[in-house]
């Protein structure tokens, strides 16, 4: 086979292990050919995701990836830093080390990404399952040296509904990413074993090092390569695996820090005893499982639970079982006439092994998404078929009705899988939807539950949230999550009760929960109970140095107690981690407003309102600094612009009115003041306002009906209870 063209073999092999360039038409009309056809199929795949882009569903972990993940939301090199750097134990994600996928995510918020446009985040997710189906339509072709038949097999990866799910999750970006890495690490290693050199060895272990830093699932690539050398490149030896070794110590090394990285942030399950009897088993079961659902995609979920028990006493892991053996027992067969089906088949399930949950790390038995990188396999296969029909022998008419007739099947099949993944998609416009659509075919599963209630609590549908919650721990009652979930709802209601037994679970059931502890703070402090909640705070901070919402509700707790010093210092901890945190950047500006650093104050209540245009305290407190220092203008700038922003801003109306009447424009002073009234009724404020500026324009009747107003409103008042005896005992209107 060395250094000649080779014809097809019964293995369906078109290549050599040396061959300079892929058999077929001249090279320059086959490129022109092929890309030509690339184009169709990317324009075919766009289209058909197309409606992921106005997705906004969130889906499991997309708070921690992005929506609550203070490095993703604050781009800059200070936070790739940080992401990279935390290898063992990364501190904003409970899961493994993938710090391309977050510093990926970090680039789309750059762009303008956030929780409420979730789109620059989708169109680098569409993009980039674009870029992957044309990976694998290059590889392919670079296999089997046909240009129909690899175009047709990546349309039919491109469309099909189990690709749907890493698009418009947020949080998968990391499949897509790793996939893109991966696909290009097998194509670099298809031109190295074609032309052997330092530099392609070099890319190859370079593009699988960033598949590596992407996502796990890369991590059986080395053995994909020697499953590839076996068919279709026929290329199996000494030298194929000895050349891998590099690939294979830093395959060894990654997965020592997937373990680790995961182990201490989240957990993992490791086979002990009579589980590692379940392992095979889950094999099986998953295996055809997958394979039902690329044949049938029918009823897909971003969840399947576990089977329970995972023993051959459940009639699916028996079926998983049984089929498993009847597919082996074809596979072995199936070598007396071809490799194609047995490797491809290998390949498939060695992509699978690392999300087989052989070690724990998840409440799934599978995933759409985990078959995105392992189907290669299987298109292998499928070109292979493809390919051999393609270029079967007979007559020019008799093969051009057989090139069409497989055209039109597998665009037929396109179709059907085009139009199931953008049905699909709808169950992605929002969180209720998916979440309703996966209970739908879930029912008992608590998680499911739990994200549904998330997804109420954001649309502010809190006691329907509270229902879905309580399903959930009675579905799962030792589930940690769901109880501080529904600590939060009930905070929400005003039932602080009932919240501060649910975190007390949540933290029965996982002592060292940081979330359950600040929250369980917060409903102290609610209470009252500042020392507790000040405990909780800590503790809070101990199990999550970097918590910046326990850093400031710290900080408010201690600034109302007086320590001033402390505030600023958990303050500007706060800001540290995430100096998004518009309110920790108010709260600074308040101190330093408190000890008399007035410009410094002027520039963190800027700061705030620059994170959160529409934060009313921040702007009304600076008006007043900037009022204080007799800068009117500025003043009153910022109480039109409160207005603008929120018309019945009762505390923008009176500071405005202020405003004017110490520049006495008192008529707009006035409408000010009585607006402000309006609004709130029992706004004392500004009654006393009011009435100090008809007592001055001589209309001190209005004024003393003002101040008796007020002291019904709050008897006690002794500025009211003077002013209003000094109006009665003057004989002639008060000058001013």
């Amino acid at each position: 086979m060395a250094g000649s063209s080779v014809s097809p073999s019964a293995g369906g092999s078109f290549i050599s292990s040396r061959l300079p360039s892929p058999l077929g038409d001249s090279r320059n009309r086959s490129s022109a050919t092929l890309a030509a056809l690339a184009l169709c199929v990317a324009l075919a795949v766009a289209w058909t995701h197309w409606p992921s882009l106005s997705a906004s569903a969130f889906c499991f972990d997309d708070h921690d990836y992005m929506v609550d993940n203070p490095l993703v939301r604050r781009p800059g090199w200070a936070s790739a830093r940080r992401l990279f750097a935390e290898v063992l134990e990364p501190s904003t994600v409970r899961g493994y080390y993938q710090p391309l996928s977050m510093v990926s995510l970090m680039l789309d918020c750059a762009l303008g990404g956030s929780p409420q446009n979730l789109a620059p985040f989708h169109r680098t997710s569409l993009a980039l399952h674009v870029a992957n189906t044309v990976l694998v339509i290059a590889l392919l072709y670079g296999l089997f040296g046909q240009r129909w038949p690899a175009a047709l097999a990546g349309l039919l990866f491109g469309v099909h509904p189990l690709t749907v799910e890493p698009i418009p999750w947020v949080g998968e970006r990391k499949t897509l990413l790793a996939a893109f890495f991966a696909l290009a690490c097998l194509l670099g290693y298809l031109r190295q074993v074609r032309r052997p050199n330092l530099g392609r060895r070099v890319a190859v272990w370079g593009l699988y090092v960033l598949a590596l830093l992407s996502k796990p699932t890369s991590l059986p690539l080395p053995l994909m390569m020697l499953l590839l050398d076996y068919w279709p490149l026929r290329r199996f030896d000494r030298r194929a695996i000895l050349e891998k070794l590099p690939l294979f110590v830093t395959g060894a090394a990654a997965g020592l820090i997937y373990y680790i990285s995961q182990d201490r942030t989240y957990g993992t399950a490791v086979p002990t005893g009579a589980n590692w009897l379940e392992a095979p088993l889950k094999v099986c079961y998953a295996s055809m499982f997958y394979l039902v659902k690329i044949v049938w995609p029918a009823d897909l979920s971003c969840h399947y639970p576990i089977p329970t028990p995972m023993s051959i006493m459940n009639p699916a892991v028996l079926a998983g079982l049984i089929g498993s053996l009847v597919l082996a027992i074809v596979l072995v067969v199936s070598l007396r006439w071809t490799r194609a089906a047995m490797i491809g088949w290998l390949i498939f399930l060695v992509g699978l092994l690392p999300t087989m949950q052989v070690i724990g790390f998840s409440d799934v038995i599978a995933s759409d998404k985990f078959v995105y990188l392992p189907c290669i396999g299987l298109l292998a296969v499928i070109a292979s078929a493809l390919s051999r029909a393609w270029i079967a022998p007979g007559s020019p008419r008799s093969r051009g009705l057989r090139r069409s007739a497989v055209a039109l099947a597998a665009l037929a099949l396109a179709g059907v899988d085009a139009s199931t993944s953008r049905a699909r998609l709808r169950h992605w416009r929002n969180s209720d939807a998916l979440f309703s659509h996966m209970i739908a075919l879930t029912p008992r599963s608590d998680l499911l539950h739990l994200g549904l209630a998330m997804a109420m609590r954001t649309d502010g549908r809190l006691d329907d949230a509270a229902a879905h919650l309580r399903t959930a721990i009675d579905l799962e009652p030792d589930r940690p999550e769901s109880h501080a979930e529904l600590g939060i709802v009930l905070m929400q209601l005003k039932r602080s009760d009932e919240a501060i037994d649910h975190y007390r679970a949540a933290l029965r059931l996982r002592p060292d929960y940081p979330l359950a502890h600040m929250n369980l703070g917060v409903a102290l402090a609610d209470k009252g109970m500042t020392d507790e909640a000040a405990r909780e705070y800590r503790e809070a901070l101990r199990l999550r140095p970097g918590y910046a919402l326990a850093h400031l509700n710290l900080a408010i707790l201690l600034s109302k107690s007086g320590d001033r010093e402390r505030a600023l210092e958990h303050c500007l901890g706060a800001i540290k981690n995430d100096p998004n945190l518009a309110r920790a950047q108010y709260e600074v500006a308040v101190l330093l407003d408190q000890m008399g650093r007035e410009d410094e104050a002027i520039a963190r209540y800027r700061e705030s309102i620059r994170l959160d245009p529409q934060f009313a305290a921040a702007r009304n407190d600076l008006g007043v600094l900037l009022a204080r220092r007799e800068r009117y203008p500025e003043a009153a700038a910022l109480f039109r612009e409160s207005l603008a922003r929120d018309p019945d801003d009762a505390q923008a109306h009176n500071n405005l009115g202020i405003v004017f009447d110490i520049t006495g424009l008192t008529e707009k002073a006035e409408r000010h003041f009585r607006e402000a009234i309006r609004l709130r009724p029992n706004y004392v404020d500004a009654q006393m306002n009011l009435a100090g500026l008809l007592a001055a324009l001589g209309r001190r009747d209005e004024a003393i009906g003002l101040l008796e107003v007020v002291l019904r409103l709050d008897p006690r008042h002794p500025a009211a209870r003077e002013r209003l005896e000094s109006l009665r005992s003057s004989t002639t209107a008060p000058s001013r």
